[in-house]
């Protein structure tokens, strides 16, 4: 800035000596010139004197300018909030405050807590910036964590694993209950299935109905007077001469009775035929001292065969039969002789209380004359032989061979 005006100062000193050269006469040259000379020598010592001025100028502007610069004081001059960050003039940066992440999980699932630990990665602050979290020496703030989902197993057994229900008869209906546990392991988010926390719900709970089983019952009298139970599968009892003289068999039972208390002697057999059955014994009721009884497949008495030969049978062991309760997937075939023909299936009862098996052909008796029909021991009814009916049967048989 001095220098410019030094400069200006000459320009101005220039114009002035010329104006007075140029509007002086021919006489007052000489003296011009001398005027000029010495304006000369003047505006020497004007530029030497301003030039040494604008040096001195510029060297205390300078002296100003380094010694301001470290006496800087914010503090001195201004006031700031407690929460104000002072911005570091020094480095020309503004401050920047840390960055938080965002929270990932970290190792496995705690089994005591049912918790899986969270962290997140913090960018440090820069130039002064601040930060409100604290982190471990990678960087990352560990202090979340969040609930973890629940993966259940079903115990495969059930306790008790191997239930019998009650095998005495007359105990009434009853039941056994079933119970199992689950195990549960804390996994990852996402990664859990169902429990089943109810311990009465039916994938840890099962009821197994145990039904009654009802005794065989004999009687004084014709199914009156006092009860003698035979009561359980298996059982064999004694009893006073003459003081049974009916009998009452439940389905799936079969009774023997005996002569003599030792279970010898004359025996007469009562087959399991799977329905309720009653029995008088007629003039077997003055000699029962003994019986046994049980349950499922027929135990016959000793030395019996199946009764092959009993009044339902037929020589060729297929029998007169025509019980429609004996038979299963009954099917009519054709017609003879104005009656109905049939097939069928031998049922179980059939098999176990005459022996009979496999397909047969023939009548139904509730479609016959009864004079045609008798009923044997067991309560069935069949085919009386030598009449017409017993005849049409032998050649229907032959006519519809079972296949």
């Amino acid at each position: 800035m001095a220098k410019a005006l030094v400069n200006i100062m000459v320009v101005c000193l220039i114009f002035s000596i010329l104006s007075v050269v140029m509007t002086s006469g021919n006489d007052d040259i000489a003296k011009a010139k001398a005027e000029a000379k010495a304006a000369a020598a003047e505006a020497e010592a004007a530029i030497a004197k301003a030039k040494a001025a604008a040096e001195a100028a510029a060297a205390a502007e300078a002296e100003e300018l380094d010694t301001s610069l470290p006496s800087f004081s914010t503090s001195a001059a201004l006031s700031f909030d407690d929460d104000f960050i002072a911005p570091d003039i020094s480095a020309g940066k503004a401050p920047v405050n840390c960055v938080i992440g965002d929270w990932e999980d970290f190792g496995n699932c705690n089994q005591t807590t049912g918790e899986i630990q969270q962290r997140r990665k913090i960018t440090p602050a820069m130039y002064g910036g601040g930060c409100t979290v604290t982190t471990d020496a990678n960087g990352y703030d560990n202090s979340g964590s969040r609930a973890c989902d629940r993966y259940c197993t079903l115990d495969a057994n059930w306790i008790p694993e191997y239930p019998t229900c009650p095998t005495a008869c007359g105990q009434g209906d009853s039941t056994i209950v079933q119970r199992r546990g689950q195990t549960v392991k804390y996994v990852p988010p996402g990664q859990g299935n169902t429990c089943y926390d109810d311990v009465n719900s039916s994938q840890r709970k099962n009821v197994i109905e145990c039904p009654n089983i009802p005794c065989v019952i004999g009687f004084e009298h014709n199914f009156t007077g006092a009860e003698e139970i035979m009561r359980q599968s298996g059982n064999q009892h004694t009893i006073p001469n003459d003081s049974m003289t009916s009998i009452r068999v439940p389905p799936g039972n079969w009774v023997q009775l005996f002569e003599h208390h030792d279970y010898g002697g004359a025996c007469r057999d009562f087959p399991n035929i799977g329905e309720w059955r009653d029995y008088v014994l007629d003039g077997f009721n003055d000699t029962v001292t003994s019986y046994k009884v049980g349950r499922g497949p027929t135990q016959y008495c000793p030395g019996s065969p199946p009764p092959s030969g009993a009044p339902h049978a037929s020589d060729s062991g297929t029998g007169f039969g025509s019980d429609r309760r004996l038979k299963d997937d009954i099917k009519k075939i054709g017609e003879y002789e104005d009656l109905n023909v049939y097939i069928w299936r031998w049922n179980e009862v059939a098999m176990t209380t005459y022996g009979y098996m496999g397909m047969q052909v023939g009548f139904m008796s509730d479609e016959l004359d009864r004079e045609y029909i008798d009923v044997d021991v067991y309560g069935y009814d069949f085919i009386k032989n030598g009449t017409k009916i017993s005849e049409a049967l032998e050649n229907v048989r032959k006519l519809f061979p079972p296949t």
